[in-house]
């Protein structure tokens, strides 16, 4: 008779503490695996997704989005996770294991790389003229210019030019071609047109062209 009073009353402790039909409620550890996320253990466990932060904030995880595989967790199916400590992770067992101790389970994404935005020329600074341009090779008609400037190279950058307009030893910049020295003069270089030392190539390729120059000195 006293072992039947004692079994009714192991029933009924078990069905006030765990309710008919019903899983244990108790805190248990659970080690990360492959795969696993918060948001999908709170699912497990707690029977909706958007409960993990009740799982970071128990187990003292400050960024929610990043656990690791072989990381333990404090569970419990009724979502009262008590604050796990280190006695309870180290000598609580385990419900699950890991086959890969150093897999990355979910990673922070990267900070986005810095856009650098490509280097602007800065304007030079002088007086500036719309002209025409044209090209020369200067080394095939002699290289000696009008000025006693021997060019010696389709690459040296010189150019012809209307004295009265751009004095002869100015230094002039030219987009697309650069900084060159007004050392030559021309028949046909009257007024806003200028003339630019190359090779017969890029002469070709240059053509005539209206620009805006800039006379630096």
């Amino acid at each position: 008779m006293n072992l039947k009073k004692q079994v009714i009353g192991l029933v009924t402790i078990a069905t006030v503490g765990l309710g008919m039909g019903s899983t244990a409620f108790a805190d248990s550890i659970y080690m990360v695996k492959a795969g696993d996320t918060l948001s999908q253990l709170s699912f497990d466990y707690l029977g909706a997704a958007d409960k993990y932060m009740t799982i970071a904030e128990s187990n003292n995880i400050a960024n929610a989005d990043l656990i690791y595989v072989g990381q333990k967790l404090k569970l419990s199916a009724d979502g009262n996770i008590t604050p796990a400590t280190q006695e309870e992770i180290a000598t609580q067992p385990e419900v699950a294991t890991v086959e890969e101790a150093a897999a990355v389970v979910e990673v922070a994404p990267e900070p986005a790389a810095e856009v650098v935005a490509p280097a602007v020329e800065a304007t030079p600074q002088g007086q500036t003229l719309t002209v025409e341009t044209t090209a020369y090779d200067g080394v095939s008609l002699g290289g000696l210019t009008a000025s006693g400037y021997q060019i010696s190279s389709t690459g040296d950058k010189v150019i012809a030019v209307d004295p009265s307009v751009i004095p002869l030893g100015s230094t002039v910049y030219v987009p697309g071609y650069g900084t060159a020295i007004a050392a030559d003069t021309g028949g046909a270089i009257q007024g806003n047109i200028i003339d630019l030392n190359m090779s017969t190539a890029d002469a070709i390729q240059w053509g005539r062209r209206t620009v805006t120059i800039t006379v630096l000195s």
